[in-house]
């Protein structure tokens, strides 16, 4: 009805939300402190040389009173798993891991457990599959997916990762430098979507083709979401295309149209709302 029913104000969430098993929501956030959210509140030391970084947690919060239940950070999680090393895959140190997705685990499978998480990094590309109960990293998922956003479950041994495909930060030449008579060209790259099989440790391109013939491409964010028809709800994010893919065909395309002629609204971890 419009009513504020709680204000959570210690924590700063940012991209998507997930409902877990008990209806409780698991969020990307950014601890907060007068000065702001968005801080150096991560150290690593290089050669004895201090290199100040962002650091995220993740967090569980109770719908009904806003209460946070679970706060960590993720430099605790690397630091208690000894996996500081992944620190230094990134490719933007002050920012070097960039949480950008929680998915929770509904119920109990072969190489899962309720309750367990799946947390994207963008920065090192890296997804974590990570305990809370009791603080272990039981795998780190990592390549061939890069700048990687939205992992979800399609059965009991297979993620779905939204691959950006992308560098971490938009690349130029050089521009001081000679380009030669001859290039050695290595073809067209665009997003798509993989599958990781947990059983097999091995990777799966799905609707690679597609993406290539329609030039789907998002540098940043991004999400794929599987319907029950075994088509694939793609969201373009960066130029806010909505796709609906299934069998290597285009079954929707279409933007959220704005009042202003030429323009169309900017997407942002659109859901899909099954009918009643």
């Amino acid at each position: 009805d419009g009513e504020r029913l709680w204000k959570q104000d210690t924590i700063a969430h940012h991209h998507g939300l997930n409902f877990d098993a008990d209806s409780m929501i698991w969020a990307c956030t950014y601890d907060k402190e007068p000065k702001g959210f968005i801080i150096y509140r991560g150290l690593v030391k290089l050669n004895g040389r201090d290199l100040n970084y962002i650091d995220n947690t993740v967090s569980q919060i109770d719908p009904k009173t806003g209460h946070i239940l679970y706060h960590k950070s993720l430099t605790d999680i690397l630091v208690e798993n000894d996996l500081t090393h992944l620190l230094m895959k990134t490719g933007q140190a002050w920012d070097p891991l960039h949480l950008n997705d929680v998915e929770p685990i509904l119920e109990d499978g072969p190489y899962w457990k309720k309750g367990d998480l799946f947390l994207s990094m963008r920065c090192i590309s890296v997804v974590l599959h990570y305990r809370p109960s009791t603080g272990e990293v039981i795998r780190v998922l990592e390549g061939p997916f890069y700048t990687q956003h939205d992992v979800d479950v399609v059965n009991d041994s297979t993620l779905s990762i939204f691959n950006n495909n992308a560098h971490v930060t938009w690349q130029k030449t050089k521009t001081n430098l000679p380009i030669g008579l001859e290039r050695k060209d290595a073809g067209d790259h665009y997003s798509n979507i993989v599958f990781y099989h947990m059983d097999t440790d091995e990777v799966e391109f799905i609707e690679k083709e597609t993406f290539e013939t329609n030039r789907i491409y998002s540098t940043t964010e991004s999400l794929a979401d599987w319907l029950p028809d075994g088509s694939v709800f793609v969201e373009e994010q960066n130029s806010s295309v909505l796709w609906v893919l299934k069998d290597g065909e285009v079954l929707y395309k279409n933007v959220l149209s704005s009042q202003h002629e030429g323009y169309h609204h900017l997407s942002n971890w659109t859901r899909i709302i099954p009918e009643l």
